[in-house]
């Protein structure tokens, strides 16, 4: 069959191979708006990746508020002792140890972590353990309070972090 004036003879295998690649593309780019358009689990991935982080966040919060009520109740505690020390005014190991029961009670700490002592001071000396001997004009009495707790936070148990220490320490005059 001859050719048609004006027109240029293909052969009909290279006209198939180039609208199957034509056609390939084409089917990649509809597909590809299909998927675009198709909306449906985007809140279900977003929710996947954003509610993990909420939790932890979540659990944070809570913690620290618990570290901050914790922290708030020792100093509390030792507020109530330096009263009830000033108004009994203990002057024994005997009436120091009563001092020292109501303190454990009231912060909820064990005998070994509330050590209460008494120190003394001539004039403007430094405190000492020990009595000195000086005279009675000069001598001030205080009660030192030690407190000491651990507070051990929930993701301590999951291998972060560690416990948090508390340490307050209370000096009181008393004469």
């Amino acid at each position: 069959m001859p050719s048609q004036p004006g027109r240029f003879g293909r052969r009909c295998g290279a006209q198939d191979q180039r609208s199957s690649e034509v056609g390939l593309v084409t089917g990649l780019g509809n597909t590809l708006r299909q998927l675009l358009r198709h909306t449906g689990g985007t809140a279900l991935i977003e929710t996947a990746i954003v509610a993990p982080v909420l939790i932890v966040m979540s659990i944070g919060t809570f913690e620290t508020s618990r570290m901050v009520a914790r922290q708030s109740e020792l100093q509390s505690s030792a507020e109530q002792a330096t009263e009830i020390a000033l108004a009994i005014i203990p002057d024994t190991e005997t009436e120091l140890g009563q001092v020292k029961s109501k303190l454990m009670a009231s912060s909820k700490l064990s005998e070994a972590r509330v050590v209460l002592s008494f120190k003394y001071r001539c004039a403007a000396g430094a405190l000492e353990t020990a009595k000195p001997s000086c005279s009675e004009d000069s001598l001030a009495t205080y009660i030192s309070m030690e407190l000491s707790d651990e507070y051990q936070p929930v993701w301590t148990h999951w291998g972060f972090g560690k416990s948090l220490e508390y340490h307050l320490r209370r000096t009181v005059q008393i004469s």
